[in-house]
């Protein structure tokens, strides 16, 4: 069997792309506040290299986009940072890969953890 020519290599979506800001709003008082976006978006891509256009069609992963958000507040000096981020704000479910061989020929999906949506703290101290 032979592979089409043209046809797309594995994990290699034809768009893919990042975008990010970050506001320090300067108060004026014992501490500063910080906001931050951030936004990544790739296309559609193949995860089975495959002459059979059913098994290319079945492990093809979907494009998607996830955005994050983040808040914090930290003093003028930049000493301390505590920082409350989302991530994966509106949720967006993907796959990180896809196999086929699984129980029965099923197709096994590799979920990364920025599939869900999840929070966080984190905290800074230089000294």
């Amino acid at each position: 069997a032979v592979i089409p020519s043209g046809t797309s290599l594995p994990f290699a979506p034809k768009w893919k792309g990042s975008l990010g800001a970050d506001y320090r709003w300067r108060t004026g008082g014992a501490v500063d506040l910080f906001l931050g976006a951030q936004g990544n978006y790739q296309s559609k891509q193949l995860a089975l290299f495959s002459p059979d256009a059913v098994q290319r069609r079945l492990g093809t992963i979907d494009a998607y986009g996830l955005v994050n958000v983040s808040a914090g507040v930290g003093d003028a000096d930049d000493r301390f940072r505590l920082t409350f981020q989302v991530r994966n704000l509106f949720d967006q479910s993907f796959a990180a890969a896809i196999q086929n061989g699984g129980p029965s020929g099923s197709y096994r999906y590799q979920i990364p953890r920025d599939a869900d949506r999840y929070y966080g703290v984190t905290g800074r101290i230089n000294f």
